[in-house]
C-alpha cells in the first residue's frame, strides 16, 4: 500500500480531478484500449468485471465529444454530463 500511495498517479490524480485539469498526462482513448484489454483478459479467465463494460462505455464516448485526447479526468466530466445527451465541451 505504501508504494500504491507514492506512486505519481496515487498523489496527481485527485489534484487534477479537482482542479479540472484535462491536460493530457494519460489520455482517455489509451485508457479505452486499457480498458478493452483488461476486458478480455477477464473473459478468457472466466472472471466477472461487473462495472468494466460501464468504463468502457464511458471512455468510449470520449471520442465523439471530442475528448479523445484529454486526460483521463476527462471521464469524470464525460460522466457529469452523460445524463443529458450531450456532451459539455
Amino acid at each position: 500500500m505504501r508504494v500504491l500511495i507514492s506512486l505519481t498517479a496515487a498523489t496527481n490524480y485527485p489534484k487534477k480531478v479537482l482542479s479540472g485539469d484535462i491536460n493530457p498526462d494519460f489520455s482517455l482513448w489509451l485508457g479505452l484500449k486499457d480498458i478493452g484489454l483488461g476486458l478480455a483478459l477477464a473473459q478468457s479467465a472466466g472472471a466477472p468485471i461487473p462495472l468494466g463494460a460501464a468504463s468502457q462505455q464511458m471512455f468510449a464516448l470520449a471520442g465523439p465529444w471530442g475528448r479523445a485526447h484529454q486526460d483521463c479526468t476527462a471521464s469524470c466530466i464525460c460522466s457529469a454530463t452523460c445524463h443529458a445527451g450531450h456532451p459539455k465541451k
